[in-house]
């Protein structure tokens, strides 16, 4: 709140390096600001020149939540989450994704994460192709198309093709 931070609030010094990409956007962004917002030593001055305030973000968010039609509050705290996920998406490992939030344990990395309705349908999907329900359900079990499956996986399938085939 109108002073730079050397630290992080956990004390530690962070430096990220950034990709090459990311650097010709920031690059573009201060060739494009207004030349005398150029000369501030701040990558994202305010219109003076300076910090911008701590509340700065908030039109912007609700424009965005009304164009995506969510009636919640939207804080800028919210892109803590998306930046977890978005690093389990990419499958950046566990480690690099702390070090570029500055969350010190897994402990925190997890508060800051949520799961999303693909995640939990691919996992699922992985699960029940393991447990071998898919086959037993194409296979014909008994039972198998109620409830989803033979409950059993692959060693119930196995058990009735062996009863079927004793009979």
């Amino acid at each position: 709140m109108g002073e730079v931070m050397e630290r992080t609030k956990t004390g530690r010094r962070l430096r990220v390096p950034l990709p090459e990409e990311l650097m010709a956007i920031l690059q573009w962004h201060v060739d494009n600001l207004p030349a005398e917002l150029r000369r501030s030593e701040l990558l994202f001055p305010s219109e003076m020149g300076g910090f911008r305030a701590g509340s700065c973000l908030k039109r912007p968010l609700e424009h965005i939540a009304k164009a995506a039609g969510i009636k919640k509050r939207l804080t800028a705290r919210f892109m803590r989450r998306t930046f977890q996920d978005l690093g389990r998406a990419a499958r950046v490992h566990d480690f690099v994704v702390r070090a570029i939030s500055g969350h010190a344990t897994a402990q925190m990395q997890e508060h800051y994460s949520s799961v999303n309705a693909d995640e939990v349908r691919t996992g699922l999907a992985k699960v029940i192709s393991i447990a071998g329900f898919v086959r037993a359900h194409q296979t014909g079990i008994p039972g198998a198309s109620e409830a989803g499956g033979d409950r059993g996986g692959d060693r119930a399938c196995d058990r009735s093709q062996e009863a079927r085939e004793a009979a």
